[in-house]
């Protein structure tokens, strides 16, 4: 008797997703010839993965006006990899709504798999200093 198949995301060690990571980012800067740049963010970003952690991927285009998002399952990992324009990115980036800690890491901790203009840089500049980690201690207004 053939064992069911298992369902969702799988356990996968770091470096496994590490390399699953790169894969979709050369797919997604395959799938626009407008792509300036490719990053994770999140938990992987940070080296704070876990077994079942999502893969998530911050793409920068060339193109105005544009968001969109895809998500799934990529073999073993959930995958989340989300499309900005430069001009959007900037936008949200220098937005501070109540929830900024838990809406703009992609904006803050973004490690750059493909990045050949400088556009992640450009993003740090004008969101502000990266922190080394982020504060364990209590938000204040």
């Amino acid at each position: 008797m053939n064992p069911q198949p298992r369902l969702g995301p799988q356990p996968l060690a770091p470096e496994e997703r590490r390399d699953l990571a790169q894969r979709i980012a050369e797919e997604a800067r395959r799938s626009r010839a407008d792509v300036l740049a490719v990053g994770l963010y999140g938990s992987l970003a940070r080296d704070e993965d876990g077994p079942y952690s999502d893969i998530e991927i911050l793409c920068v285009l060339g193109s105005s006006g544009e968001e969109y998002t895809r998500e799934g399952i990529v073999g073993p990992a959930k995958v989340e990899v989300n499309f900005l324009s430069q001009d959007v990115l900037f936008a949200r980036a220098a937005e501070v709504p109540p929830e900024w800690p838990l809406t703009h890491g992609a904006y803050v901790y973004t490690r750059p798999l493909y990045d050949p203009q400088g556009s992640s840089p450009a993003c740090g500049r004008r969101c502000g200093p990266r922190p080394r980690r982020p504060s364990a201690g209590p938000c204040r207004p």
